[in-house]
């Protein structure tokens, strides 16, 4: 008896010890049922004859299965046109104008190609050489070609004024 009152008095010294025994003993039970399911549960029975079903062709798990490319956690968008991990395009296209709108699907771009062609295009669209548009913003575009991200911007036109023309000195009277 007096070693139950020591472990009650233990208890009321150091609360965080029960809790810290439950979390030991709850992440050892899972540990033990993970790798159940990974090896199989064996059976404890008397052994009997096993047969084999007929073997099933399986592909080998190489570099080209489907786990390795598929984008597990979604596909890499940028904000910023200009984010460093995102290269020039290599399309032979310019953009000539954008119709930019938060929803994204409203939002259109228009391409003009080397031979002269303008064509608008929307989110999703697939371009001539294989790209697809990935994302448009007001600055230019975001495409997926030859299994990266490449950007097509809208030109920058910087704008000159003149300042306004004074009036002849005979007109001012």
């Amino acid at each position: 008896m007096p070693d139950f009152r020591r472990l009650v008095a233990f208890i009321h010294e150091h609360p965080l010890w029960p809790p810290a025994l439950l979390c030991v003993l709850l992440g050892l039970g899972l540990i033990l049922t993970g790798l159940q399911a990974i090896q199989g549960s064996r059976s404890v029975d008397t052994p009997s004859a096993v047969t084999q079903p007929n073997a099933v062709a399986q592909k080998a798990f190489g570099g080209d299965a489907a786990l390795f490319s598929t984008a597990l956690f979604g596909e890499y968008m940028p904000l910023n046109l200009n984010d460093a991990t995102v290269r020039q395009s290599t399309l032979d296209a310019e953009v000539a104008g954008i119709l930019f709108s938060n929803n994204t699907e409203l939002s259109q771009v228009i391409l003009r190609f080397s031979d002269g062609l303008e064509q608008s295009f929307r989110v999703g669209d697939k371009l001539p050489g294989g790209a697809v548009i990935r994302r448009i913003t007001a600055d230019g575009i975001l495409v997926w070609h030859n299994g990266a991200l490449e950007s097509l911007s809208l030109p920058k036109n910087n704008l000159t004024f003149e300042p306004p023309l004074r009036p002849m000195p005979e007109e001012q009277n």
